[in-house]
């Protein structure tokens, strides 16, 4: 059924229709008493809208939506499929349905962007996300989605454009940017920045692990470098990378770099804070690093094994932690390292042991 049809609405759950098509002062509400699809055929310009128990679909028709305040899917199985444009007035959240958004419209929110690591939930890409034909990142939001599509090893994201990520300090409750991927939804494919940049990243989660763009990665991340971010997180804090493989599976990260500054609990470091079977290669961090209760390395906090090499590295950033403290590696066991240095000041606690370059 149309948008733009008067008696389609009605001004309480479950009753009449004929109250009249919502206006810029509206609630326009689509619960569990709605049991027919909406196809856009106007451009809405609406107060808020709120998907509640909704379980069809919605189609926009290539027409656009605009909304005074929030936008949210809060619960339903509703499938949305933004083919217009979208200007949100202040908060996206979403914790049910699926939403797609066209990579080729404008998706504009002006508060807070929530998605929920669920698969398919969100998506605003062109691509189908193969080698071949990879999905291509053309704003925060999409890159923000790749939290949709995790514990997928065969899955291929690239960076059509470098992205300006400011907007993230208002996401979330001011906790920020949600990290792709935690230990319990992996990262598993492969992203490539192709030489592009993430501009003003933040993240303020000083009680969570792996606070880093990639929370969790058990991938490949090459060529994209993260400029003037701003993270705070508590244990295996960095800014590419929290936690890089295990101690089985393998995970490569390559031509990357870190420019801010970042703070955690312990196990901080500029580019990857934690790495248990990882290559680590042609990267660089100049970012200054604190760690307020234990280990912090330039580039990498903590790496394990014999497994892990560091190759073609360099660290310009300061480096701040309780022990365990160095400019290019925090801590280090049976690591080969070639052809890397570190040249930041490094601060430790007088009382602990291993502070070093």
């Amino acid at each position: 059924t149309s948008w733009n049809t008067a008696a389609n609405w009605s001004n309480q759950p479950g009753g009449a229709g004929g109250a009249g098509v919502p206006g810029t002062n509206d609630y326009a509400v689509f619960d569990s008493n709605s049991v027919q699809a909406c196809i856009f055929d106007t451009n809405p310009s609406i107060y808020t809208l709120v998907i509640d128990g909704y379980a069809q679909t919605i189609n926009m028709n290539s027409y656009d939506l605009t909304t005074q305040r929030e936008m949210i899917l809060a619960s339903g199985a509703v499938t949305f499929t933004a083919n217009g444009n979208v200007t949100i007035g202040t908060d996206y959240v979403q914790t049910a349905g699926t939403f797609t958004s066209s990579y080729n419209k404008t998706f504009t929110v002006g508060g807070s962007f929530s998605i929920p690591r669920t698969a398919g939930a969100f998506s605003r890409f062109s691509g189908s996300g193969t080698s071949g034909s990879p999905y291509m990142i053309y704003d925060i939001y999409g890159l923000e989605a790749i939290n949709c599509y995790l514990n997928n090893g065969s899955v291929y994201f690239r960076l059509a454009n470098s992205i300006d990520a400011t907007n993230t300090v208002n996401w979330n409750s001011a906790a920020g940017f949600l990290p792709i991927g935690t230990s319990g939804s992996i990262f598993q494919g492969n992203f490539n920045g192709q030489g592009y940049v993430v501009v003003n990243l933040y993240i303020n989660r000083p009680s969570e692990s792996y606070a880093a763009l990639f929370g969790y990665v058990y991938g490949t991340i090459s060529n994209v470098g993260l400029v003037n971010l701003n993270i705070t997180g508590g244990y295996q804090t960095a800014g590419l990378v929290g936690t890089l493989a295990n101690w089985s599976t393998p995970a490569t990260v390559t031509y990357c770099y870190v420019t801010g500054s970042i703070l955690g609990s312990s196990m901080v470091a500029g580019l990857v804070a934690n790495s248990y079977k990882g290559t680590i290669s042609n990267s660089y961090s100049t970012a200054n690093v604190t760690a307020t209760s234990g280990t912090a390395g330039g580039l990498v906090g903590q790496s394990h094994t014999s497994s892990n090499t560091i190759t073609d590295c360099y660290v310009t950033g300061n480096v701040s932690g309780l022990s365990q403290v160095g400019g290019l590696i925090g801590y280090a066991s049976v690591t080969i390292i070639k052809n890397s240095f570190a040249t930041g000041n490094v601060t430790g606690n007088a009382s602990n042991n291993y502070v070093g370059p």
